[in-house]
């Protein structure tokens, strides 16, 4: 749970969001695509299913799958975006190896 908390404040400190609006239903393009980006990270990074990733965020499975497949778009798609993406994972490799 812990690699959670952490990848999402990542996630959110990426997007310049508060980490509890990519919890809250606020639906934005900046908070909707850092939330579908967490879905991403959090399948491919920590390995959680989509019924997982969705019960931690309050969301149903579906709804995680058609972000992390929206945000797995834009990564292959974006050379800014996937930037961000590893720039998100090397923050987060740091805070998890600082443990």
């Amino acid at each position: 749970m812990r690699g959670f908390s952490v990848l999402a404040a990542e996630v959110a400190s990426a997007f310049d969001v508060p980490v509890s609006h990519v919890f809250s239903e606020r639906r934005t393009a900046r908070i909707a695509d850092a939330r579908q980006l967490l879905y991403l990270m959090a399948r491919d990074l920590l390995g959680w299913s989509y019924g997982r990733i969705g019960r931690h965020i309050n969301r149903d499975h579906s709804t995680v799958i058609h972000g992390a497949q929206k945000a797995s778009r834009r990564v292959y798609e974006s050379p800014e975006e996937f930037e961000r993406m590893k720039s998100i994972l090397r923050s987060y490799t740091a805070r998890m190896c600082a443990r």
